[in-house]
This record gives C-alpha cells, structure tokens and sequence, in this order.
C-alpha cells in the first residue's frame, strides 16, 4: 500500500513538473547577473583596530570567543567605486533619482482590493506587509497564497523588483510551504487539500512563515519581540519597541535608512542581552533580519509629485503595523490581524528595490556595524554572543571580508541554501522534492549563479547556540 502510494506521488508529481514548472520558469524572468565591479573593495586595507588576538588577525564581525558581544568596531575601508554603489554612512546609496507616475503608482483599496478584516479561519503572521496584502485581496484573503501570486502581488503593490519578489516568494515555498503545490501560508499551518495531504506525508507538513522562526523569520526584528522572551509569541507587535522607534527623531519623518540602520542595531544588542537563545544564521540573521529592517522605509513609504522619494510618517506606519493612537492620552494600541494599506498611498516605482539594492544596503550597514555581519548567537546565557569564523563554516571558500562584496555575498547567501537545505528542514523532504525546488531555484538565478563557487559546510559548528537547533532542526 505505501509502495504504491509513493508511486501514484511520484506519477502526479511528475504531471505537476510537466506543466506547471515550465509554466512557472517562463512567467517570470532570470535573475540578473550581478555587474560586475560594482562594488570592490580592497581587503589588504580592512583592519581591524582591535588586541583581541595576539595574532593581531582577526575576522572584524566575529570568531570565537575572542568576539563576544557585538559591539561597534572601527574599519578602514578603502573601496574602489566603478559603478553604481558607494559605502557611505549617511543614507542609501543606491537609491535612484525617482520620478512620480501617479497612475501607475497609486495602489487600489477600494472595490475588489478594499479592506476586509481577517475572518477566524484565516491565516495571518508576522509580515506587516503580507497582511495587509491579503486584508486588501492582492493575496488570498484566507493567507494562504503560492509563489506566481506573491511574487506579482509584491511586485505590484511595493515596487519590488521581480528578481527580488520571485526569489523571495520562492524561498518561502522551500522555508515554511509544500514543494508540491508550490503555496504557503503567510500565518501558521494551513488546511491541506487532497493534493497538499499527499505532499505533506511525504515531504512534511508545512508550517507557514509563523512556523519559520530562525529560518524565515527571526529575532531581533524591527517590531516583534524575540519568540523566547515572550513565551513563543514572536508575531506580535511590541507597543513599546515601536513607542521608542517614534522618539528617536523629532522631524515626524521615518524613512531616513541610518534610522533603520540605527534600529538594527538596538534591537540586537537588545537580544543579545536579554535572550539566552538569540541566533543569528547565516541565512537568517544576515538576510532575512536585515531584509525586516530595510524593508519598510522603502516599501512602505508614501510617495506624491512633492515627494517622489517618498515620506513615512507615524500615521503610515500606524496603518500598516496595524496601531491606533488614542488622541486624547497617546496610548498606542494595537490590532492584531488588521494591517492596511493607506488610503491615497502611491508605492515606490517598480525595480526601486532589487536585489542588488538589498544587497548592497547589507554592505552599507556591516561596514557602519560590522556586527551586524555575524553568523553566532548566545550560548545559552544572556550575553554570552560567539560568532562563527566564516572561513571555518565554509571550508575557506569564503572570509568576512568576501561580505562586503555584492558578488560574493550573493554567492554565499545562495550557496548557503543549496548546501545546507536538506540538513534544516522539517519532515522528510525527499530528494526527488528538494531537487525540483532547487534545480527552479538555480534556473531563476540564471548565470549570477553560475561562477559561483560551490563548498560544504560543517553544520556541526552552529550546534552549540540553543536557538539553531540541532539535526533535522537545525536552521540557517
């Protein structure tokens, strides 16, 4: 009986490759090679002003204990510009000229798009903006969504570019959805149909972004609370993080980059010292917490002819993370569920937000807080913090310094995946399910993947934070 189960599995999913695969790598476009040069620095002129080592060598954003607790430290860079970006300490450096085009950029939420606050079957999570998509239907209103539908639903709504969108939304499907059907849940666990069903005895039961927690989504965020510090909670909003975010500038303007860059920071030595399980993954804490820092001022930003930059003031911010100010005493207070878009909102233009922009505003804030490109976490006691040498993890593939090249970080962040997937996720992912997900995956990233060097890693080396897990459960 189970031998033919897996049979009759294996027949639909092969159906499902034939047509909905080729669908898929034809509907949207490759990723984009990356130019090349675009950012080089020179490594020979990094030091690290630091004794900690009596080597006098010593990899800037941590290794061992000789790093523990993240604070600042000093660099010199000396960084060779030949196209578009620049590491600066005062704002964004790839963020474009931008002009206004009110009828392409005005976002709809009225009609079909109009606010429905979520009924109790349906799915909501720990993404401010994924709510507030399906609240106004640009997602299924039930939260559970696919690939092709988020993908276009980010990219129309926020302006993403559609290699970032795409990759994304992909990375949601492998992280926290079901292989099979291609969907996953903005919130927890959803409801499986007949075809889901098969999927997840074979593959496991998908958990949802609410169910990713130091895969997908992680600690140490702009406005949720660490899952430990509050008791496996770490969707809700915090009153008091966000109430302290509103005082740290009194122009009433929150789309200001160093400020978010400012908050990457206080958030984390925050964790640090509060959460005996704080981790920052390779994945996970390098990309997915810095892409929650960046995000909103850039996606969320309210743009007009005045402004085609863009303006975020707290009453934006108020709509989307779903808080009510009461007018009389200033108590905020908030709504779980109910995110919004604005009424008379108009997004950033589309492709304002690349990967290559994502990327590149990574560089800009480790070499602001080198910190902030440490692979680690606490070892079970607060402010216990060890980082991870790089060139340990990667068998000398990579070093520190390779973090603020955008090439190389790419690589990294990518090839991280292909390497270490099969070792985190949940249930038991047959190959024949993490072969098609990532052979899509290489497809999409097209020849920015291609001259990227491959390397196996020592998953053993991030066993001894509590917050990574171990075995099966290990996260990036």
């Amino acid at each position: 009986m189970k031998m033919k189960m897996k049979i009759n599995f294996i027949v639909l999913l092969g159906l499902n490759i034939l047509i909905f695969i080729p669908l898929l790598t034809t509907a949207f476009p490759k990723f984009p090679s990356l130019p090349q040069g675009s950012l080089n620095i020179n490594a020979d002129a990094i030091k690290h002003r630091s004794s900690a080592a009596a080597s006098g060598s010593v990899c800037p954003f941590g290794g061992g204990d000789q790093n523990r607790g993240l604070k600042p430290r000093n660099l010199d860079i000396d960084i060779d510009i030949n196209s578009r970006a620049e590491i600066r300490s005062d704002g964004d450096s790839q963020a474009q000229q931008l002009t206004f085009n009110p009828a392409k950029q005005k976002i709809s939420t009225s009609g079909v798009h109009r606010f429905i606050p979520p009924g109790p079957k349906d799915l909501r999570g720990p993404c401010p903006g994924l709510n507030a998509l399906a609240n106004h239907g640009y997602l299924s209103r039930d939260g559970v969504t696919n690939w092709i539908q988020a993908s276009t639903a980010a990219t129309e709504v926020f302006g993403l570019g559609e290699d970032l969108s795409t990759v994304m939304s992909l990375l949601a499907v492998i992280l926290s959805g079901n292989i099979l059907t291609m969907e996953w849940s903005i919130g927890g666990p959803p409801p499986l149909s007949l075809f889901g069903s098969i999927g997840s005895i074979l593959l496991g039961k998908p958990q949802g972004i609410s169910g990713s927690h130091n895969r997908y989504e992680t600690d140490a965020s702009a406005f949720k609370g660490d899952s430990y510090l509050f008791n496996g909670d770490h969707i809700s909003t915090r009153l008091d993080y966000f109430a302290t975010f509103l005082n740290t500038t009194t122009t009433g303007e929150y789309n200001d980059i160093p400020l978010w860059r400012a908050l990457r920071r206080v958030r984390t030595d925050h964790s640090i010292a509060n959460n005996p399980y704080f981790y920052l993954g390779p994945f996970s804490g390098l990309i997915a917490t810095e892409a929650g820092i960046f995000f909103p001022p850039i996606m969320f930003s309210n743009h007009s002819e005045a402004a085609p930059g863009g303006t975020l003031t707290k009453e934006v911010l108020y709509a989307w993370y779903s808080i009510r100010e009461n007018a009389a005493t200033g108590e905020l207070e908030y709504i779980p569920g109910f995110e919004r878009i604005p009424e008379n909102w108009y997004r950033q233009p589309t492709n304002s937000l690349t990967t290559l922009r994502l990327l590149t505003l990574i560089i800009e804030l480790i070499a602001e807080y080198p910190p902030a490109g440490n692979i680690g976490g606490n070892t079970g006691t607060v402010d216990s913090f060890v980082g991870v040498d790089l060139a340990d993890l990667t068998g000398g593939v990579f070093n520190a310094i390779d973090l603020l090249n955008p090439e190389k970080l790419f690589c990294f962040v990518f090839g991280l995946l292909f390497a270490l997937l099969p070792d985190f996720l949940l249930g038991a992912l047959t190959k024949l399910g993490l072969g098609i997900a990532m052979n899509l995956l290489k497809t999409l990233l097209g020849s920015s993947f291609a001259g990227c060097p491959s390397f196996v890693l020592d998953p053993t080396l991030l066993e001894q934070f509590p917050g990574a897990g171990k075995g099966p459960k290990l996260r990036l």
